[in-house]
């Protein structure tokens, strides 16, 4: 459960940048506020991440926090965007898999967690497109694996029991579970989807 936690908190990284190309694509409201608290919960939870993987008592608290504030984030602008973008679709995406399948899914936050260096690679090879200032909100696809390691998180769609065949499905498709602007939808309308899930897919189960 710890891991799971983990999880969603990085999966924060890319909601907060996938929620910004929204406002400057689509001109959607973003409470500045909201990104401040949740951006300073984050920071303090990455920075005490390695105590996770020995159930350290300030790290396990670090964590605890930026969950809560995720969640205040989320009351005090009424949706979920501030804690919630791509990654929480592609989790998403494979939840309704399993369960179509009668297939109970593993932990939620575990799927966030893998999902989210993916929706970095995305920002990555949409970075000549992107918007001024959007890119640099997500660092990159290694570093934010490096920070699931650090942790003791599964890192790899792999590590948590995702099919090639799911996977690749969840990056053509996976925008489509809601109307929530992304930056999947983002490659979709430049032309860019199916080369970046197909470069993705033959990278991840090579």
């Amino acid at each position: 459960l710890i891991q799971a936690g983990f999880g969603d908190v990085v999966g924060k990284i890319t909601a907060l940048a996938d929620w910004d190309l929204a406002v400057k694509v689509k001109g959607d409201y973003r409470c500045d506020t909201c990104v401040t608290l949740v951006q300073r919960a984050l920071d303090e939870c990455f920075a005490k991440a390695p105590g996770l993987k020995t159930r350290d008592d300030d790290a396990t608290q670090a964590l605890i926090e930026a969950l809560t504030m995720t969640g205040v984030a989320m009351g005090l602008i009424n949706i979920s965007r501030p804690a919630s973008g791509a990654e929480h679709m592609l989790s998403h995406y494979w939840e309704m898999d399993y369960v179509a399948r009668g297939v109970n899914p593993i932990h939620h936050g575990l799927q966030v967690g893998v999902a989210t260096p993916i929706i970095a690679e995305f920002f990555e090879e949409m970075a000549d497109l992107l918007p001024e200032g959007t890119g640099e909100l997500c660092p990159p696809r290694t570093e934010i694996e490096a920070l699931l390691a650090s942790a003791g998180a599964p890192v790899s769609p792999k590590d948590v029991g995702i099919s090639k065949d799911l996977f690749y499905n969840s990056l053509l498709k996976g925008y489509t579970v809601r109307p929530r602007y992304s930056v999947m939808e983002y490659a979709k309308e430049k032309g860019r989807l199916d080369a970046i899930a197909q470069k993705i897919t033959d990278r991840v189960y090579a």
